[in-house]
């Protein structure tokens, strides 16, 4: 190649990190960005792996993503903060696409990966790692970058102060001097004084330790930004500002969608995504079946029993009774299985239905997702099972028996289309202290008691 060439070449790469918007037009210049808490483990074969939440914690929590950013290192927002991650690691989206296949999502902020539950996000040889070290300052590296992250001189601090926004800037300063205002933290609220000179002294005193460590992380994340973004630029990468995300991530989502790409792509991150509203879902029955199982008696019974027609039918306005507290009162009276997956898979349909999607299980569209919430379900199975009959070896249980028949005959008389007319003043029920007898005997009768609900015909 002449030296006419290299220097086309050379003005051309100029000519794109000047334009960054033009830059990210080629997939062959988007780098993966993802800050971690945790050194990436290794495989036996030396490539860095990244476990998802799922893989994390055992299928307690049925979160199989792992995300990225383009470009850049992620901002905090409402969903989180990153500043504490002492570990950045860039991979070039081309590599991690070869191992990994396709992301679940593409994004300027937010690019993740739905990994195989078995082995995480695969991370291929030219991964990067940006990590702390005491050795020097800072030091950007072929294969690797470091930097400093405590025990700053006087001259190191002046210099990542500098790199600091205004706003940055003056939230270190009452990080460091404690004087907190109510804009800045929620800590302002923790404490309840009128005066504020004594809720401030208050603060300084019983956070100092906290707001050390965050004035600590602040300097921490600013080095580690820079040197992340003078390690990207060093591999021929652009290091997207905040000056030019905006523009950049439209490019991003063309160039995907140019790339047979479109149902992947979702300029507004996970939060707008099937996965995070499939996660929501998840979350919703998980904690109502949790909540049961640490519940006590008298939760169980208010909840279900006691007052079903004020929270299901005249709060929700929904023609029946949900399917998970039907099928909660069914598992427990009747010993019937839980049958969580099968619940969200329900859930799940309905969901892609509303999307305009064409997927009818969960397999068919993420096997590995699939795998992590059976893994899941299965466990939930058991927990559950433990806690109903832990449940029915108290005596109360006789009367959260009779009164939940009631409640599950009703439901199994009621057609389609029925509704559910109630007494407009919720029942009264004696406590159910009073309603058992010194050897827990059931006193009768226990009411006033509502009479079971009739249904109509619309």
């Amino acid at each position: 190649m002449s030296s006419l060439d290299n220097f086309q070449q050379a003005l051309e790469s100029l000519r794109q990190q000047q334009n960054p918007e033009k830059f990210m037009s080629d997939m062959n210049n988007w780098v993966c960005v993802h800050a971690t808490r945790y050194m990436p483990p290794r495989n036996p074969d030396g490539t860095m792996f990244i476990p998802s939440t799922a893989m994390a914690t055992d299928f307690d929590i049925p979160r199989n993503t792992v995300h990225t950013t383009l470009n850049h290192v992620v901002k905090s927002h409402s969903m989180g903060g990153w500043e504490d991650c002492p570990y950045v690691i860039l991979i070039p989206y081309k590599d991690l696409v070869a191992i990994n296949g396709d992301p679940s999502s593409v994004s300027l902020f937010d690019t993740y990966f739905t990994p195989d539950p078995e082995r995480g996000l695969v991370l291929p040889p030219s991964a990067y790692l940006v990590q702390p070290s005491e050795n020097s300052f800072y030091e950007i590296g072929e294969h690797g970058a470091t930097y400093k992250n405590s025990n700053y001189t006087r001259k190191e601090k002046e210099f990542i102060l500098s790199l600091m926004t205004n706003d940055d800037f003056e939230k270190y300063q009452q990080f460091t001097t404690y004087s907190l205002t109510q804009d800045l933290t929620s800590f302002y609220f923790d404490i309840d004084v009128p005066d504020d000179n004594q809720r401030y002294e208050l603060l300084r005193t019983k956070y100092k330790d906290q707001l050390d460590k965050m004035a600590q992380d602040l300097l921490s994340s600013y080095l580690r930004n820079y040197v992340t973004r003078m390690a990207m630029e060093k591999q021929g990468f652009t290091y997207i500002s905040s000056e030019n995300e905006y523009n950049a991530s439209d490019t991003v989502c063309n160039t995907a969608e140019q790339h047979g790409l479109s149902f992947n792509v979702n300029n507004t991150g996970h939060s707008g995504s099937i996965e995070y509203e499939m996660e929501y879902v998840w979350h919703g029955l998980c904690k109502t079946i949790e909540s049961t199982s640490s519940a006590t008696i008298e939760d169980l019974y208010n909840k279900w029993v006691s007052n079903p027609c004020e929270e299901y039918l005249l709060h929700h306005k929904t023609p029946d009774y949900p399917k998970i507290q039907i099928n909660i009162l069914k598992s427990i009276v009747n010993d019937e299985p839980l049958h969580c997956y099968q619940q969200y898979c329900e859930k799940f349909a309905n969901l892609v239905q509303e999307r305009g999607k064409k997927f009818k299980t969960i397999a068919e569209y993420s096997p590995a997702l699939d795998t992590v919430l059976r893994r899941n379900s299965q466990k939930m199975e058991i927990e559950w099972q433990n806690a109903v009959a832990k449940f029915k070896q108290n005596p109360r249980y006789i009367l959260f028996e009779k009164l939940a028949k009631q409640v599950l005959d009703t439901y199994s008389k009621m057609k389609p289309h029925d509704h559910v007319i109630f007494p407009i003043m919720p029942p009264s029920f004696v406590p159910l202290d009073m309603a058992l007898n010194s050897d827990n005997t059931m006193q009768m009768p226990i009411g006033p008691m509502m009479p079971p609900p009739k249904p109509y015909n619309m």
